[in-house]
């Protein structure tokens, strides 16, 4: 938390010097939502935090994916065509979606035992064989 006490400590200065108040203080994004809210902790003088993914996606994207529990994960359902099956040691499916229209680590298949393998510029690989 030294970083969001240094804002903090910055923000005074500015006022102090500048003779000006400053209304408001964003001291973080959804990574630091469960430790300043969700645990209970507090940093005097931080007054907003930027948690649009939090709240959208249900997930902390700046290290990856990570679900938060008890936040939605379906508000938003991306709908796309399987143009292809294959069988392979498993069973594979082509999706008409690929890495110019989503980042394939931030899809959730909604489809009990879908799991999404890889992709390419214009298509996903999704696992169908459970």
């Amino acid at each position: 938390m030294a970083a969001q006490e240094r804002l903090v400590g910055l923000a005074k200065r500015i006022e102090r010097e500048c003779g000006i108040a400053l209304r408001i203080i964003s001291g973080g994004s959804t990574n630091l939502l469960r430790s300043l809210t969700l645990e209970g902790k507090h940093i005097s003088g931080i007054n907003q935090l930027r948690i649009g993914t939090a709240i959208l996606l249900g997930i902390s994207s700046s290290i990856g994916p990570i679900p938060i529990v008890d936040f939605h994960h379906d508000t938003f359902v991306l709908k796309t065509e399987l143009i292809e099956v294959k069988q392979r040691d498993r069973l594979l499916g082509i999706l008409s979606l690929g890495q110019l229209d989503t980042d394939p680590e931030y899809l959730f298949p909604i489809s009990p035992g879908v799991t999404v393998v890889g992709s390419s510029i214009d298509h996903t690989i999704v696992d169908l064989t459970e």
